[in-house]
């Protein structure tokens, strides 16, 4: 088993507009929500190629509660500690016309120590036969 480990996984949101234009109201013509974080985007590829994986961090919220839903609906094994905080999102907003990608990244909130030494005695339990 691979554990991928992280604190600040996210909703991942993907906007797509045929010309963007600043301070101007702009239509998407394409909106994407996925999951993402480095540990969760590990855990999806891994998994992909046949790993035996398992995710874990913290999730919070009504946006932990999709991540939980999209990560076990394609088959990864998950051990996230739940926090009262909701889970980050970011946007990724996609100009077509100028061929640019910007990133919109919210930070992750603090979470209560309570929770770090959850998440420690979880690994802690899980580390034996992992790599």
């Amino acid at each position: 088993m691979i554990l991928c480990v992280g604190t600040t996984p996210a909703v991942q949101r993907v906007m797509v507009f045929q010309k963007l234009t600043s301070g101007a109201v702009n239509r998407a013509v394409a909106t994407v929500d996925g999951v993402a974080g480095k540990s969760v985007n590990a855990a999806k590829v891994l998994h992909t190629l046949g790993a035996p994986v398992m995710a874990m961090g913290f999730l919070g919220g009504a946006r932990g509660a999709f991540i939980r839903r999209s990560l076990a609906e394609r088959g990864i094994e998950l051990d996230f500690v739940a926090v009262a905080e909701n889970t980050r999102q970011c946007i990724t907003v996609i100009d077509q016309s100028a061929g640019s990608q910007t990133e919109l990244v919210e930070e992750g909130r603090p979470v209560a120590p309570e929770a770090y030494r959850e998440l420690m005695r979880r690994l802690r339990r899980r580390l034996n036969g992992c790599r």
